[in-house]
């Protein structure tokens, strides 16, 4: 009887310790448990953060597109503007050119009628120093 109490007790003692030891990893593993959940409610902190962050850069960089594509329209229109002024000086150019050319051809046409060699001579004269000061008017 005394062998099967010592062996009852024996029994009792080892199913204590293990019952010791599955609380002591129970506790621990509840420990690393809580652990594992803080870390995770940190890092969905840390990316709802990082995510505020970016959408407020992104709406900065969109602005900024946006800002520079009016500008960049501007320019455009400026352009477009100063080329439509350009072909209408060069217009009023061309158009002062051939009043200028049928004003020449009309004083050419007359010399050619004169029958005088001295007025052909005179007529000649002028006609060259009309030209040579239109080309400089030109070339200006």
């Amino acid at each position: 009887t005394r062998s099967r109490g010592a062996a009852a007790e024996a029994a009792r003692r080892a199913v204590k310790a293990q019952v010791e030891a599955v609380e002591g990893r129970k506790g621990l593993l509840e420990a690393q448990i809580r652990e594992l959940e803080e870390g995770r409610e940190a890092i969905e902190k840390c990316a709802g953060e990082v995510e505020s962050v970016v959408e407020a850069k992104m709406g900065l960089v969109f602005e900024a597109i946006r800002v520079r594509e009016g500008e960049l329209l501007g320019v455009v229109q400026r352009v477009a503007m100063t080329k439509k002024t350009q072909f209408a000086e060069q217009e009023e150019e061309i158009g002062h050119m051939r009043e200028q050319v049928a004003e020449v051809l009309s004083r050419v046409e007359a010399a050619l009628a004169l029958t005088d060699p001295y007025d052909l001579l005179e007529a000649s004269a002028s006609l060259t120093e009309k030209v040579e000061a239109q080309l400089r008017g030109v070339s200006e």
